[in-house]
């Protein structure tokens, strides 16, 4: 669950940056955050907030397994 988690987080932040920043390699994607400002704030606020839920869970899931083993 922890690696579904995490990988959902990093998919959606490096989906956020080639918006941010746009691709100039083979697929040449412009920049989405030219034209859609609000769109690029409202999608950097929830992955921010996506990163703090990742670690809140991780913070539940060792503090479990250092209790069950304890």
């Amino acid at each position: 669950m922890v690696a579904l988690v995490g990988t959902g987080s990093g998919v959606a932040t490096a989906t956020g940056l080639v918006g941010l920043k746009g691709n100039s390699g083979c697929l040449s994607w412009n920049r989405v955050c030219n034209f859609y400002g609000r769109f690029c704030t409202q999608v950097t606020a929830a992955i921010a907030v996506n990163m703090l839920a990742i670690l809140a869970f991780f913070f539940l899931v060792f503090s479990f397994i250092f209790a069950f083993y304890k």
